[in-house]
């Protein structure tokens, strides 16, 4: 009887840790190529966030990085840019643009954009990796229709 009782228990137990069919963990994300003719950059996304919040994104580089390989990234707004991963790579601004510079070899790099709250969204106007253009052809405003603010009315 007591074997039945803790065998019930256990099973009791991991059905209520299993059990996640009500969870909710986060709003989907929206992903886009900032670059039209680059695949190998991709711009990551999360809608419903608080006005605050709502002009910062994801970037993702696939590419070879060695070392001493360099980013440099222009935005169309002040913002700050925030690596993923400092282990292999540091961020620095200067007053045309932001540089990545690589200390170590990586396959790829994410890094966050974080525009000034309640401004407009920072959009990537040029990206240069090691002397070569990877963005000749940004895309502008792709992201606005996802901007809702403040919705006091209706």
């Amino acid at each position: 009887m007591m074997k039945w009782m803790i065998l019930t228990l256990v099973v009791f137990i991991v059905n209520a840790k299993c059990d996640h069919s009500e969870v909710v963990s986060g709003n989907p994300l929206i992903h886009v190529h900032p670059c039209i003719g680059s695949d190998h950059i991709v711009v990551s996304y999360e809608p419903g966030l608080a006005p605050e919040d709502e002009n910062q994104y994801g970037v993702y580089i696939t590419h070879n990085f060695r070392t001493q390989s360099r980013i440099e990234i222009t935005l169309d707004a002040y913002a700050n840019v925030t690596l993923n991963d400092k282990d292999y790579a540091r961020v620095f601004r200067n007053d045309e643009n932001y540089q990545i510079r690589f200390f170590k070899d990586h396959d790829d790099i994410g890094f966050r954009i974080v525009g000034i709250p309640f401004s407009k969204v920072p959009y990537i106007t040029s990206m240069n990796i090691n002397d070569h253009e990877f963005c000749s052809q940004p895309l502008h405003g792709y992201l606005d229709e996802y901007i809702l603010g403040y919705k006091d009315h209706a």
